[in-house]
């Protein structure tokens, strides 16, 4: 409605490249970028003044249920002489009315609402698991090195690695040398090696690491058995080596399918849920299959939140105090108003 198919504020669309940019508080700006974007609302009501705009368009988003107040209220904000203007202010301000989100009417008191206290933040102690996903891959023999390796009888793990990675008499290969790595000692006698070498421009693991809070899991992958490059193809459930597949049966740890269409992460949500401890999942980057639990499993759904946190509302207003008239289209109702719309004008 406002800024038409575009990429503002992560709109479906790109920018129609006019100019200013989607913050412009310019009514002019909003006019021409609504214009000429990629995708506008084409139904124009008929009449020739702001009043007849709304009475059909209340008639048609609220089927007539929109209250004498709420019409006087948008008709002040939106008179314009200017039918364009006016219609968009219009449809705006309609889509934040109770009548329109629901199928209720709503008796308005003339009451002011009353702002709720900012709920304080709480100070019991939680546990996270933080899952960030390198979609591009990532060179993890790049990142985390054998470093000094004197427990194998049979070959030097360093010395394999750097052949491995292209060490020739004509070339050093790909491999790191250990001047470039940040020793970081081995937490099992079992390892043939008694220190690992961590990229030195990642100090940040290092001193994590140091303090016992970051481990490494390494040589981990998604094997149901025991296979080699001769037979794998073959008995292998997913294709180990095609990048789609890969990513995922990461998020799904799920080889057989016995969970389709689940997450590892919505799949431990599910147990913690039942075992009675509260949980919540949360995505930054939309929905992922990660964090899906089982269907009547009793888990959380996942919340999708912007990268950049909570936006806030209609941060760029085309009317002066546009925000203070959708809170009076919102003001207390009276207690025969229907249920739904007063829940959504009380949210």
């Amino acid at each position: 409605i406002k800024y038409g198919l575009t990429d503002c504020f992560q709109g479906f669309s790109t920018n129609p490249s006019i100019g200013d940019s989607c913050a412009s508080q310019s009514s002019s700006n909003s006019a021409e970028r609504y214009s000429k974007s990629y995708g506008r609302l084409a139904f124009e009501p008929s009449g020739h003044t702001t009043a007849e705009y709304l009475g059909e368009l209340a008639t048609l988003l609220t089927a007539g249920r929109l209250s004498d107040a709420n019409r006087a209220e948008i008709l002040a904000a939106c008179d314009s002489n200017d039918k364009a203007s006016a219609v968009r202010c219009i449809q705006q301000l309609l889509i934040t009315t109770g009548e329109f989100h629901s199928t209720n009417t709503q008796t308005p008191t003339g009451e002011t609402r009353i702002e709720e206290e900012v709920r304080v933040e709480s100070d019991e102690p939680y546990k996270a698991i933080v899952y960030i996903y390198f979609a591009g891959g990532c060179d993890s023999y790049s990142m985390l090195t054998p470093h000094t390796c004197t427990r194998n009888p049979n070959y030097d793990v360093y010395d394999r690695y750097r052949s491995i990675r292209g060490r020739s008499d004509l070339s050093e290969g790909v491999g790191l040398p250990r001047s470039g790595l940040l020793e970081i000692d081995a937490n099992n006698p079992a390892q043939p090696c008694e220190t690992f070498g961590i990229h030195n421009n990642l100090t940040v693991l290092e001193e994590l690491y140091d303090a016992g809070e970051l481990t490494f899991i390494a040589n981990a992958g998604l094997l149901s058995r025991p296979v080699d490059t001769s037979n794998y193809r073959k008995e292998m459930p997913t294709q180990l080596f095609a990048h789609n597949a890969m990513t995922k049966e990461t998020k799904s740890e799920d080889l057989f399918d016995l969970f389709g269409g689940t997450g590892v992460g919505g799949r431990l949500a599910d147990v913690l849920t039942a075992k009675g401890v509260p949980t919540n999942t949360f995505s930054i980057d939309g929905q992922q299959v990660l964090l899906t639990g089982v269907q009547g499993g009793g888990g959380p759904s996942p919340v999708v939140l912007s990268r950049d946190g909570l936006p806030a509302f209609n941060q760029y207003p085309e009317l002066p105090h546009m925000n203070q008239v959708i809170l009076n289209l919102n003001n207390v109702t009276s207690p025969d108003s229907g249920f739904f719309a007063e829940t959504w004008s009380h949210g």
